[in-house]
Order: C-alpha cells, then sequence, then structure tokens
C-alpha cells in the first residue's frame, strides 16, 4: 500500500510540474511545501498553509490562509480575500464570498447584512 501511495505521489508530482498544475500539496507551516507552487488546483494538505490560489480542496489542521479559493476550505481557523465555494472550521474569516461558511465564528467583511455570524454565513 505504501508503494502504491508514494508512487500515486511521485506520478503526481511530475505530472504537474510538466502542466504547471499542483495536483497534490503537502503544507507543513506557512510556505513551507512540497511542491513550493503559490498556485494549487487539486488537493492541498497539512497542518497550517499560505499560498496565492486554490482551484480544488484544501484541509489544514490549524491554519489556512489563501488569497483566492475556488473550492472547499477546511481547517480550524480559515482565512481569505475571497472565496467562491465554501469554508468549514471553527474560524472562518474572508473579504468576499460567493458561497457559505459553517463555524463556530463566520466573518464576511464585506458582507452588506451581516458581517459576524455564529454557526453559518452566507452571500450569493
Amino acid at each position: 500500500m505504501k508503494k502504491i501511495l508514494l508512487s500515486m505521489v511521485f506520478v503526481f508530482g511530475f505530472t504537474s510540474m510538466s502542466f504547471a498544475i499542483t495536483a497534490i500539496k503537502l503544507s507543513l507551516w506557512d510556505t513551507i511545501a512540497a511542491p513550493s507552487d503559490q498556485d494549487v488546483t487539486g488537493f492541498e494538505l497539512g497542518i497550517g498553509a499560505k499560498y496565492r490560489e486554490l482551484h480544488g480542496g484544501s484541509f489544514n489542521f490549524l491554519y489556512s490562509e489563501i488569497e483566492t479559493v475556488k473550492g472547499v476550505q477546511i481547517g480550524a481557523v480559515n482565512r481569505a480575500n475571497s472565496v467562491k465555494g465554501a469554508q468549514l472550521g471553527f474560524v472562518n474569516i474572508t473579504d468576499n464570498m460567493h458561497g457559505v461558511q459553517v463555524g463556530l465564528i463566520n466573518v464576511i467583511n464585506n458582507s452588506p447584512v451581516l458581517k459576524v455570524m455564529i454557526l453559518f454565513n452566507a452571500q450569493f
């Protein structure tokens, strides 16, 4: 099983380099990641991450800061400038939202109605 998993990571890694797409990104903290691309098209998994753009899914155990999210951002604390999709976590913060936030504290800074909501927030 380990050999299959390593083979898949190896194949996805080289495929992503040849087509400038990051299919799988593994993040330790902030910008310490493999590969170190600032744009992710696919899936990102880590403890904490900070990068420019996500098209797909992101799961970070502690913290995630992404400029533009098009997909799903999951973690304890999620921060983004712009989200088209969903944020799921204890604390979700974004400036511009087109989608939903589910968590203990949800903040949409440019919301015309309520900027801070508990449990659920949405803007379309």
